[in-house]
């Protein structure tokens, strides 16, 4: 069956190694029913390993992931940059391709 398509927004945010607490505080306030979805793009060292799923799925009833390769992107879903990854969004899939930078990169 083909899924009808859909239209809702996708809300890039991010943020330096210190953002969590910007993260936690609005995922607190934001309704897990907003109809929204939202990409978290965390500068990190490339080396570090990210715990940013395990502390927002704190803070939300959305559904929070690490970002895999091609991956649909859904209203009422929270999606995570890995680590040391560049990020495209093409045609509601988010697509991560090795960093070109010592860090991490998102574009539309």
């Amino acid at each position: 069956m083909v899924k009808e398509e859909q239209h809702f927004p996708i809300v890039g945010i991010g943020a330096s190694a210190g953002g969590l607490a910007a993260f936690e505080s609005f995922f607190a306030k934001m309704p897990s029913d907003n109809g929204m979805a939202f990409v978290l793009v965390q500068h990190l060292a490339p080396e570090h390993n990210s715990i940013l799923s395990d502390l927002i799925k704190q803070y939300t009833e959305m559904q929070v992931c690490q970002v895999e390769d091609g991956m649909l992107v859904e209203p009422n879903c929270v999606y995570i940059i890995p680590p040391n990854r560049d990020m495209t969004l093409v045609d509601g899939r988010l697509f991560l391709s090795e960093s070109a930078s010592q860090g991490t990169t998102f574009a539309y």
